[in-house]
C-alpha cells in the first residue's frame, strides 16, 4: 500500500469532520485554532450553558455579515486546525462570500478523478450534520452554502463542489446505546449510526483496486480498521510501521478527537489482511 493512499484516506475522514469543530463540546461552542489544539480564548463568541441545548444567538443576514462583525472577525482562522494536515495539504485557505464559506485545500500530491469523486461523496453524506453544526455557531436568515476546492500539488484544479443547505435546521437527533462520554457515543449521537458505514463506502470506492473490503469498528474508545487486500502481499509490517510514524499517528488521533474536544485516550488499530487469511500488518497506537 502506498503512502499517498493512507494520506488520502485521512483526508477523506477529515473532510467529514472539518466543520464539526463548531459544534458543542463540554457545554461550550468551540473551534480549534491552528496555533493551539484548544480554543486559545477558552471559549468562542457563542457560549452554550452546561445542561442546556443551546442559547439564542444574534441573527445575521449572511455569513459575510457575521464575519464582518468585529466580534467574529477571527473565526475564519478558527474553522480549521492546519497543524492536523501537515504532509497532506501544503496550505488551507478559508474565505467568505455573501452566504458561502469557501475552503481551498492544496494537496502535497496529485489525486485522481476517482479520489476526487470520493471526496465529494464523503462531503455529501455528512451535509446535514455539517450545516447543523455550523448553525450552532452562526445564525443567518438566508440558507448557507459551503464550497470545497481541491488543488493538486502542481496548482491544477482537482475538484470543486458546493454543498447547499436545504433548510434551516438543528442538528439531527440520533440515539446511541454506547457508553455516554465515549468516542463511540459522540460519533453515533452526532452523526448517526451509519456514519462509519458511509466513511467505509467512500474509502473503499477509491481504493477498490487494492482492497476487496474494509471493515470499520468503533466500540467505546476503540476504533479499528480492517483492510482486506485483494492480492497476497506477505508481511508489510515494517513498511507500514515506517509510514505510521509518530507525527502521522498524532494526526490520526487528532482527527478523531478534535471535533468533540475529546480528552480521554482513544485506541486505534489498523489491520491489513491477505486473502489467504494471514495478517500482513497490524498497527496499534493510542493517544
Amino acid at each position: 500500500m502506498k503512502k499517498n493512499r493512507l494520506t488520502v484516506m485521512v483526508g477523506m475522514i477529515m473532510i467529514a469532520l472539518s466543520l464539526a469543530a463548531c459544534s458543542k463540546s463540554n457545554g461550550k461552542t468551540t473551534a480549534d485554532s491552528g496555533n493551539n489544539s484548544s480554543n486559545p480564548s477558552g471559549e468562542s463568541a457563542i457560549v452554550v450553558d452546561p445542561g442546556t441545548e443551546k442559547k439564542e444567538v444574534k441573527e445575521y443576514n449572511t455569513l459575510e455579515e457575521f464575519f464582518l462583525d468585529e466580534d467574529n472577525a477571527d473565526n475564519t482562522d478558527l474553522m480549521i486546525d492546519k497543524s492536523q494536515y501537515e504532509g497532506i495539504f501544503s496550505d488551507i485557505k478559508v474565505s467568505v462570500e455573501e452566504n458561502r464559506i469557501i475552503y481551498e485545500y492544496f494537496y502535497t500530491d496529485f489525486i485522481d478523478d476517482e479520489t476526487a469523486e470520493s471526496l465529494k461523496n464523503t462531503a455529501e453524506s455528512t451535509k446535514d450534520s455539517l450545516f447543523a453544526s455550523l448553525r450552532k455557531a452562526v445564525n443567518t436568515k438566508e440558507l448557507m452554502e459551503i464550497e470545497f476546492i481541491y488543488y493538486n500539488s502542481n496548482g491544477s484544479l482537482a475538484t470543486d463542489f458546493v454543498l447547499s443547505e436545504s433548510e434551516k435546521t438543528d442538528k439531527p437527533v440520533f440515539s446511541s446505546n454506547a457508553k455516554e462520554g465515549s468516542i463511540q457515543y459522540l460519533y453515533e449521537s452526532s452523526y448517526g449510526p451509519d456514519y462509519w458505514k458511509s466513511v467505509r463506502e467512500n474509502v473503499l470506492n477509491q481504493t477498490s483496486e487494492i482492497y476487496s473490503d474494509i471493515i470499520i469498528e468503533n466500540n467505546d474508545n476503540n476504533i479499528k480498521y480492517t483492510f482486506m487486500f485483494k492480492d497476497n502481499n506477505g508481511s508489510v509490517q515494517e513498511e507500514l510501521e515506517a509510514e505510521f510514524n509518530d507525527d502521522y499517528k498524532k494526526k490520526l488521533i487528532d482527527t478523531y478527537k478534535n471535533p468533540f474536544g475529546f480528552e480521554d485516550t482513544i485506541y486505534v488499530e489498523y489491520i491489513y489482511m491477505n486473502p489467504d487469511g494471514s495478517v500482513a500488518a497490524d498497527i496499534k497506537f493510542e493517544g
